[in-house]
């Protein structure tokens, strides 16, 4: 199964964040004056409706190169509907209009891009979304938690100007556990337990309710749900 993956990081001096794929980098802000945003890129609405857009331009290359023909004049419009709060994207509109170099049809081209792009697929059937809480600490400290049976997951590691940025998914990453490795800044997937405290009042001093289950019958399943 293929997988891509993608960095964020705070721009220093704004609250914009700078994402990047490869050599490859977009600003993500707010519009000006939005939760202290400055205006200096493109907000979440406008990076979905290019990666649909986007997605699809490409997918109209692959065909059309797959068909021999030659595109020129190509234009892509996307507009996405909004509404809610939280606010909810609930439909999308794209317009395409293109050009053949040899004056044919390019009806098909279009057809058929339509039928294998990929964002739009996605997006009409679905996908879970899930938000993993990344915890950060010297390479050394996350080796030691490791060790002792934390489930942390190291994903990226930052060795300083000198040393470069490290996605530990990707092919050639370093490996934490080499004796040469220089001591940096590593992130990595936490899991947390979390409790909570209910407390309700009587209106006199005794009640009904049974005596309260012994410790060990409280706890006798929270290993296995943790390794659920």
């Amino acid at each position: 199964m293929a997988s891509v993956t993608v960095e964020l990081r705070n721009v220093t001096g704004t609250q914009a964040a700078l994402g990047w794929a490869g050599a490859h980098t977009i600003v993500v802000d707010r519009a000006e004056g939005r939760a202290g945003g400055m205006g200096l890129g493109f907000n979440g609405a406008e990076l979905l409706a290019l990666a649909l857009g986007g997605c699809f331009c490409n997918d109209l290359r692959y065909v059309a190169e797959s068909r021999g023909v030659a595109l020129h004049n190509i234009a892509v419009s996307v507009t996405l509907h909004l509404e809610g709060d939280p606010l909810l994207t609930t439909a999308a509109a794209m317009t395409v209009a293109c050009q053949a170099i040899d004056g044919s049809d390019p009806q098909a081209i279009i057809d058929e891009a339509k039928a294998g792009s990929m964002v739009a697929n996605t997006l009409q059937r679905g996908i879970s979304v899930t938000i993993q809480t990344i915890g950060g600490t010297g390479v050394k400290k996350v080796i030691s938690l490791i060790d002792k049976g934390v489930p942390a997951i190291p994903v990226s590691i930052d060795l300083g100007a000198n040393g470069g940025f490290f996605g530990l998914f990707e092919e050639g990453a370093p490996d934490l556990r080499d004796p040469k490795m220089e001591e940096g800044w590593c992130n990595f997937w936490r899991q947390e337990d979390w409790s909570s405290t209910a407390y309700f009042y009587l209106d006199r001093p005794e009640s009904n309710l049974p005596p309260l289950e012994p410790i060990e019958t409280r706890v006798a399943h929270l290993a296995q749900w943790r390794s659920a």
